[in-house]
């Protein structure tokens, strides 16, 4: 059956907030390595007609936006290497430090022996240990001081239990604060879960009353649900019984309590099931893949809270991303039923009630594996929605993300009505509560290493999955601010990869870089340079190159995506790295650049505010997933996304959009490549088509239905819109009858009796170039059909 959706004209014209639009709002940007060889005719023939296409269906010389994307790499990693019981001794010396040193994550908690009761050896470590790593976020003295006894060396042959350990670690305390002068540094604590007698509940208290709390940053404890300590049994099924982890759980929210009672932060600084590791020399294994989900679920959150009671195998959670927001931005579903891997597999259909009544549809990620017991070094290899990791290097195999590292937001679409998923269970969230930590941080599921073990974790060779592996966890981004300028460079750029398909971790460019950018016909080129390495003086000999050689520059841009910089980056200074430290380096940077080159040419910076200081607004770096984009990315589907996300971004204040482009070869959101045009190309030509000249853009849909209508104005003063653009974003899969909807326009002047007009069109959503699936906009290639639709009674 064939439904109407009716937009109506606006009876009064509202201003974009950018004021009259400009032609170039769709462009493009290059990885800074691979910009070259887009613009080498041999290698990349298609690269000066498709540009050149782009800019007529505009009528516009095409703004490009030449810059690399940051090195992102892993931070807020927990990663806490201590002494425990195997080998039963060892010696540790300074290349030990060196290795924890060399890791960039932001938080390492080093673990220092009490039980031998050597304390000037562990203030020799400490004080090393202070001096040489930047990345150190604490130490622990100590290590679950329940199972030392009488007969350890700390005790002197005394009575050992929680109070005299209490008193031995604030004497430890004071002798290490005293040597390293340092506040803020010990992670106290550090027992066993609290459910065998010793608490942190029980410490704090004389961490309060002896004057040690300024030395103390964090408490932290251990826990391990099920042991299989001597061949001890273990139990799959309350392992992953909801009702058991909830009743589990429950006897940590006292020990929380208390360390936040003095101000202090609460860690689960060792926990696992039993044997636990999550990946070998040659495998990554089965809970790896629990903790990516559990890592993504998470990203960004500033509080979560449970919507069930637990008490049946079934869970829901609202993850908030938003401070103040009292809707979700996620809800977590838990079925936590088991599966033998043999006869059928049962199903539980989930409900979620509560949602906004302008939310029709959301997207989401699936955990699901062969079996509860499933093991992958057997053959049973988990799934995200299609991800699995490869056991070579722990790199993403599969349908949702595919060549760099992604950062798993791409996803399926599941409709509301859709019983399969949503319905039976109902879980409502009446009302938001905070949680006991307050809001939440990034790096919520880290890794921690036995200290015997933990050097040959971080040995490439013996351990090679470990940097991908760290590197997935953190949702870390592939990519480069590790550009450095060689002004006797005789080549454009230069690096070293070990696959055509890789992006470099570091390289050098030369002036035939930049030479390059200035042949350019555009008029505006942004050009990103280096700041994450900290090297000002290279990159004002890089700008001022590019000031004297450009004529086309538009700006520059001064390192880019520097929230994933981190304390270990040269910038930083091994200092804090945050919003405000940032924003006082680009100001230092501008200003240094600024003043450097010998030009007329007024460097800007790449993406200013608009208000109150009167700038432009680009967003310099897009595209329909990050890291070179995934199966979606090629897609119709994702030409007709370019469509309507160019559209939004413009009402909301875009005065530019530069569409990411990658890797060549391994980039599937890039719009060509060696010898094709690939679907969101056509996309992007559509809507520089309808943006031809204009003036400005406004909505007339409210935006809760699949269906969009756009008014475009040509005109600087006419009420009338000289074009409009109609969205239908029903999905179709290519197989049985296509739906169709009708749109109507009202409110069209009387006078116009006949309107023409351009359809983009496709096989299906998931069609692709590549396997024969090419759009049209409105004809075969190379033909252009306007149709006609007819007008009566100003509808």
């Amino acid at each position: 059956m064939q439904t109407t959706s009716t937009f109506a004209v606006p009876a009064s014209r509202i201003p974009n907030p950018q004021g009259a639009i400009t032609n170039g709002l769709v462009g493009i940007s290059f990885e800074f390595f691979a910009f070259p060889e887009y613009f080498n005719a041999t290698a990349m023939p298609l690269t000066a007609k498709c540009l050149a296409n782009l800019a007529n269906a505009s009528s516009w010389n095409l703004p490009t936006d030449s810059h690399r994307r940051n090195d992102a790499r892993p931070r807020d990693l927990r990663s806490c290497t201590r002494f425990s019981h195997a080998p039963a001794s060892l010696t540790y010396g300074n290349s030990f430090m060196d290795v924890a040193a060399q890791y960039e994550g932001d938080f390492v908690t080093l673990g220092l022996n009490r039980r031998l009761n050597q304390l000037s050896n562990t203030e020799d470590a400490s004080k090393y240990a202070v001096s040489k790593m930047a990345n150190l976020f604490a130490l622990e003295l100590g290590n679950e001081p329940e199972f030392y006894g009488s007969s350890s060396p700390i005790a002197g042959g005394a009575t050992w239990n929680p109070t005299a350990d209490a008193n031995s670690q604030i004497t430890w305390q004071k002798a290490v604060g005293a040597t390293i002068n340092k506040s803020n540094i010990i992670q106290a604590g550090v027992r066993l879960q609290p459910q065998f007698g010793w608490s942190i509940a029980q410490i704090v208290p004389f961490v309060s009353a002896n004057g040690t709390s300024p030395l103390v940053t964090s408490f932290g404890e251990h826990s391990y649900p099920q042991s299989a300590c001597g061949g001890a049994a273990t139990n799959l099924t309350d392992l992953v019984s909801h009702k058991s982890i909830v009743n589990y759980c429950k006897q940590y929210a006292s020990e929380s309590a208390a360390a936040r009672s003095i101000g202090k932060h609460y860690f689960i600084s060792e926990t696992n099931s039993a044997p636990y590791s999550w990946w070998g020399r040659n495998t990554t294994f089965a809970p790896y893949y629990g903790a990516i989900f559990a890592a993504t679920a998470l990203a960004d959150a500033t509080s979560i809270q449970a919507m069930d009671d637990g008490t049946t195998p079934y869970a829901a959670y609202a993850i908030y991303t938003s401070a103040s927001s009292t809707t979700p931005s996620r809800i977590l579903l838990y079925n936590s039923d088991t599966y033998s891997g043999s006869g059928t597999r049962s199903s539980r259909a989930f409900q979620v009630t509560g949602l906004p009544t302008s939310v029709s549809s959301v997207t989401g990620l699936r955990l699901t594996g062969p079996s509860t017991s499933a093991r992958v070094e057997t053959g049973g290899v988990p799934s995200i929605s299609g991800l699995s990791f490869s056991n070579a290097d722990c790199g993403p195999v599969g349908a949702v993300c595919e060549g760099e590292f992604c950062r798993f937001r791409r996803s399926g679409e599941y409709k509301f009505t859709d019983v399969n998923y949503f319905q039976n269970l109902e879980f409502e969230n009446a009302s938001r509560n905070a949680n006991p930590q307050g809001p939440l941080t990034n790096g919520l599921v880290g890794i921690s290493f036995e200290f015997f073990a933990f050097p040959e974790y971080f040995n490439a060779t013996a351990m090679p999955l470990t940097t991908k592996c760290l590197a997935n966890l953190a949702s870390a981004s592939s990519g480069t601010d590790r550009a450095t300028y060689s002004a006797t460079q005789t080549s454009a750029v230069s690096y070293t990869v070990s696959s055509p398909t890789d992006a470099p971790a570091s390289l050098t460019y030369g002036k035939p870089f930049i030479d390059i950018a200035a042949q350019y016909q555009g008029a505006y080129v942004t050009l990103g340079l280096n700041r994450r390495l900290n090297q000002l003086s290279n990159t004002v000999d890089a700008s001022k190159y590019a000031a004297s050689r450009m004529t086309n520059l538009y700006a520059f841009e001064l390192g880019n995506e520097p929230e994933f910089y981190g304390t270990s980056s040269p910038i930083a200074g091994g200092g804090a790295w945050n919003p405000t430290v940032d924003a006082n380096s680009q100001v230092a940077w501008q200003k240094s650049v600024g003043a450097a080159p010998a030009s007329a040419c007024s460097p800007k910076t790449g993406v200013p505010l608009r208000e109150p200081v009167g700038k432009r607004f680009t967003i310099s770096e897009t595209n329909s997933a990050t890291c070179g984009g995934g199966g979606i990315s090629p897609t119709f589907g994702a030409a007709l996304w370019v469509v309507d996300y160019t559209m939004q971004l413009i009402i909301n204040g875009a005065d530019a959009i530069f569409f990411h482009h990658g890797t060549i070869g391994n980039s599937p959101y890039s719009w060509w490549g060696r010898s094709t045009t690939f679907a969101p190309y056509y996309g992007a030509i559509f809507a520089a088509t309808a943006l031809a000249d204009a003036k400005s853009i406004q909505a007339l849909d409210d935006g809760t239905t699949p269906y969009a209508a756009y008014a475009i104005y040509t005109s600087a003063s006419s009420a009338t819109p000289s074009r409009i653009l109609l969205y239908n974003s029903d999905f179709y899969s290519g197989s049985g009858s296509r739906a169709s909807r009708t749109f109507q326009i009202t409110g069209v002047p009387s006078s116009v009796l006949a309107v023409t007009g351009l359809r983009l069109t496709g096989p299906s959503t998931s069609a692709k170039v590549e396997t024969g699936g090419v759009p049209s906009i409105s004809g075969p290639v190379g033909v252009k059909r306007l149709e006609t639709f007819a007008v009566a009674g100003g509808a």
